[in-house]
């Protein structure tokens, strides 16, 4: 997973077109680093999902402007507007099920 290191990299990456991930860690968490390779490994074979790291450490600015309350900590992007969030507790399979919905909803509207 690569990582952003400046909130305008955040910014750039978030308002591309598409599924954007944005895994938001800290050096001192031990869940994050093993949630992290769950998580990469869930979605790295999914075309429609682009991943980035954001260490809280290296960008202390993320943690109040994305509201990052605790680590890890998920948002997920799609045509540049949040569509889903979670903290401390993250469940893929909820995430799955939104991402199919919103998948559904485009094919319709197209």
């Amino acid at each position: 997973m690569k990582s952003l290191l400046k909130i305008e990299e955040i910014e750039e990456f978030i308002a591309e077109s598409g599924f954007r991930l944005v895994y938001f860690a800290s050096e001192s968490c031990s869940v994050c680093k093993s949630m992290r390779q769950e998580v990469v490994t869930h979605y790295q074979d999914q075309a429609e999902m682009d991943l980035r790291l954001v260490m809280i450490e290296d960008v202390p600015k993320a943690r109040g402007h994305y509201q990052v309350f605790a680590a890890p900590t998920i948002h997920v992007y799609f045509d540049g507007q949040r569509v889903y969030e979670a903290g401390r507790f993250l469940r893929l399979e909820e995430l799955d099920q939104m991402i199919e919905r919103i998948i559904e909803i485009n094919k319709r509207d197209e």
